[in-house]
């Protein structure tokens, strides 16, 4: 999401909070009960598109983990086998096209890790009759060519979660769009009783009218590590849900705020409000870990999590 669509939301969940205080009081104006059903069809509606937006690829990830893992042992171990063969029958152009590392393989796009799976099929193949000794058969040349097929298969899945993603993020413009439509509707009710009930009137516009707020400093540095190497891991999903606010009081429903780690184990994010965060660690491989934090404003807060493996 934008940041002109995240200040959307917060103003709607805001009045969410707003309605709910004082519906005995909006309830008596006219229509107010059927705009209020369609402002939360709406508001819920955006919640769960938010939520499939943020819905973490995690089968398909992991899958094509699972089976480019199996591929690369697969092929590793078929190349290894005919470059001993290629070695002993003194074959140097064999030897050449079989000589692959664990590194080179884990370090290969996956169309060239297909490629390279396939040539080395290709060459089992052509001289199977002399390899049974070596432990290549036909038994294991087919499981390597299933395997390599397989791994095809998850190829394109990315591009279609790429679509998948656009489609979304259109949606849920469109119903931030029907959703101020909606506000526009109530805000003609509340003017009723802007003399009658000037406080309630004065909240509502203060909500309705909320500033979207400029680039603030970075709030907190994240860091998720193995328990037992101490070494950062990659691609941790932090997930930071505001629970209380500055003064300590609980918040309505808040929309997470999602960061990956990098490379190395760390990462920042920026602007986040004052109060206290339950924050939810994930990673593939690790155990889910839950940590609090609490942000000032005043100073960069760390939040480390060490991850224990499953």
């Amino acid at each position: 999401m934008k940041l002109r669509e995240k200040a959307k939301l917060r103003k709607f969940l805001r009045l969410k909070d707003l309605f709910q205080l004082y519906h005995d009081i909006l309830s008596k104006l006219p229509n107010y009960i059927l705009y209020s059903k369609e402002f939360s069809t709406l508001l819920n509606s955006i919640l769960d598109q938010i939520s499939l937006q943020s819905l973490n690829k995690k089968g398909i990830v992991d899958a094509k983990k699972d089976i480019r893992k199996k591929l690369s042992i697969l092929v590793e171990d078929t190349a290894n086998r005919l470059n001993t063969y290629a070695m002993i029958t003194n074959n140097v152009n064999l030897q050449s096209q079989t000589k692959i590392t664990e590194g080179a393989l884990r370090r290969m796009s996956e169309m060239k890790l297909y490629g390279v799976g396939r040539a080395i099929h290709e060459q089992g193949q052509a001289n199977l009759s002399a390899l049974s000794s070596y432990g290549v058969t036909a038994a294991s040349l087919s499981s390597l060519d299933a395997s390599i097929e397989s791994f095809l298969s998850f190829i394109p899945k990315p591009e279609e979660g790429i679509l998948d993603t656009k489609q979304n993020t259109r949606k849920i413009a469109d119903l931030l769009k029907d959703e101020d439509a909606c506000v526009k509707k109530i805000e003609i009710l509340i003017r009723l009783i802007k003399y009658s009930y000037p406080e309630v009137y004065r909240e509502f516009m203060d909500a309705k009218h909320e500033k979207i707020k400029g680039r603030q400093r970075l709030s907190a540095k994240i860091r998720a590590y193995d328990e037992i190497s101490k070494l950062g891991i990659a691609f941790c999903v932090f997930r930071l849900t505001r629970i209380l606010d500055e003064q300590n009081q609980p918040v309505g429903q808040q929309v997470p705020i999602i960061q990956k780690t990098y490379k190395q184990g760390g990462g920042y994010i920026k602007s986040l409000p004052r109060g206290t965060y339950k924050v939810e660690v994930c990673c593939t491989g690790y155990e889910t870990q839950w940590v609090q934090a609490v942000i000032d404003g005043n100073k960069l807060v760390k939040i480390e999590v060490g991850m224990r493996g499953i």
